[in-house]
């Protein structure tokens, strides 16, 4: 392969994987094709919507013209068949002619103020109606693009393409992993992400609170200590144990109970390897090995009274007491807290026993805790 092929592919790569610069990819195709212009534009054909996505040998002025207008692109875009194919190359002189082109009102009130005549495209990704297309415009002065020209496109189209579609694989899985993180936040257990030094990769509020008190669990500089039976075991050793190769659904989980240094009820944990246990793959840092789950015995649960009252019908007054009752407190504690007799706090609880279905305290704390009343978000 060419070094001008390798260079343009390695910085498309990198535009689309990292979110790099795209002025270096799109210059260096540009100027390899003698365009004057070179931009990565997505088209819908059901709407007739185009629009800039990057852009080279543009100012930001002609970029929001282009995208204002709405369908400013459709002049070459009115028949998709010639755009069913990705990877592809087309010429715009394969679409139209160079006198329909100059006739249309795109022309006027786009390309001719740029003194674009001339132009190629490589079709990047196609999904049903919609496409994303790398467009190269030449200067009406430098006359069509060459055959030459139109030879690297082609040559060119596979590798750009494979890159698109790579960087939008990463965006979906960033996003995932985004949102599950955000999801973890909610949770009322901790939960720790783990690698294989046993360092954090994520951790949720409650695991975070847990680390930060250094009460049985602790951060250090080579990763998550535990304290048990009088001795310190790196958490390293213990994903060690559970990702081992070859090991059973029962050996790829550790459960421990974890003393406080200042006294209360021992945390819980449970370490269960984040997948599959493969004999030829070595993680990475960055890589999840493990989840640590972390239950706090003595952490108070705060539950959302408005977020009660719309999930089971209660009024203001019952899912304050639903709520207190949730975090553990007895019927005259809440009594207290809440300025009221003990008879009136009764008299929620049979209201509210009768609008959530339940019948016992037990019940109805068991219902609070596993809905979505519980979680932090």
């Amino acid at each position: 392969m060419e070094q001008q092929h390798l260079d343009i592919v390695r910085a498309y790569y990198r535009a689309a994987l990292a979110g790099a610069d795209w002025s270096e990819p799109l210059t260096l195709l540009g100027d390899a094709t003698g365009a004057g212009a070179c931009i990565v534009v997505t088209h819908n054909f059901r709407t007739g919507v185009s629009r800039i996505e990057h852009a080279s040998g543009l100012e930001a002025s002609h970029i929001a013209a282009f995208n204002a207008a709405g369908a400013p692109a459709s002049v070459w875009f009115r028949d998709q068949r010639h755009f069913q194919i990705a990877p592809s190359v087309v010429s715009g002189r394969d679409l139209l002619t160079v006198a329909d082109l100059v006739d249309s009102p795109f022309y006027r009130f786009w390309l001719k103020p740029l003194g674009l005549l001339d132009h190629a495209f490589i079709v990047l990704q196609r999904r049903r109606d919609a496409m994303r297309i790398l467009q190269l415009g030449r200067e009406e002065r430098n006359g069509p693009f060459a055959e030459a020209d139109l030879a690297l496109l082609r040559r060119l189209a596979a590798d750009l393409h494979h890159a698109t579609l790579a960087g939008e694989d990463l965006k979906r899985q960033n996003a995932t992993s985004e949102t599950l993180i955000s999801a973890l936040k909610g949770m009322p257990v901790g939960v720790v992400i783990a690698n294989a030094e046993g360092a954090a990769l994520a951790a949720n509020d409650v695991a975070q609170s847990v680390i930060e008190a250094g009460e049985g669990i602790q951060a250090t500089a080579n990763g998550l200590s535990i304290d048990s039976n009088s001795r310190r075991i790196k958490l390293r050793d213990l994903v060690a144990q559970v990702t081992a190769p070859g090991r059973t659904a029962a050996e790829r989980t550790h459960l421990m109970a974890v003393s406080r240094h200042g006294g209360g009820r021992p945390l819980a944990l449970l370490l269960t390897a984040a997948g599959p246990c493969e004999t030829d793959t070595e993680l990475t840092p960055e890589a999840p090995a493990a989840i640590l789950y972390v239950g706090d015995p003595d952490r108070v649960m705060v539950f959302d009274n408005a977020r009660i009252a719309k999930l089971y019908g209660l009024s203001r007054a019952e899912s304050r007491v639903a709520a207190l009752l949730a975090s553990g407190y007895r019927l005259e504690q809440a009594a207290d807290m809440l300025g009221v007799a003990y008879e009136t706090v009764r008299k929620h609880l049979k209201q509210i026993f009768s609008k959530t279905g339940t019948y016992r305290q037990a019940e109805l704390v068991r219902i609070l805790v596993n809905g979505p009343a519980s979680l932090a978000i």
